[in-house]
């Protein structure tokens, strides 16, 4: 297992942005997501592109949530890659931080 963390934030309201775009091809053990309590807007986390208030994970300022491969996988019926996790938010102030345990 390898940590990998980064702060990310949408560059357009609205518009998702990819939370880790290195070693594309490396599998998910597990992720953590929190949305900064400094934040004005609520946070949307998903496993594509398309992830908007919509259909994404919900978070509000300060909150967090923790998914292991195995949630994952029953969610999706698939092993994620690291690659597939998006963020979005109504602002481009708004900031999610981010912790990912990735199998070698």
């Amino acid at each position: 297992m390898r940590p990998v963390y980064d702060t990310t934030s949408p560059s357009t309201v609205s518009a998702p942005v990819q939370l880790f775009s290195g070693d594309s091809g490396a599998n998910l053990f597990s992720i953590t997501v929190k949305a900064r309590a400094s934040n004005a807007v609520n946070m949307y986390f998903g496993f594509d592109s398309g992830v908007a208030s919509t259909n994404g994970y919900e978070l509000q300022p300060n909150e967090s949530i923790t998914l292991t491969a195995a949630e994952v996988r029953t969610l999706k019926s698939a092993t994620i890659r690291a690659k597939s996790l998006w963020a979005t938010a109504a602002s481009t102030t708004a900031f999610i931080d981010w912790l990912m345990l990735l199998e070698d």
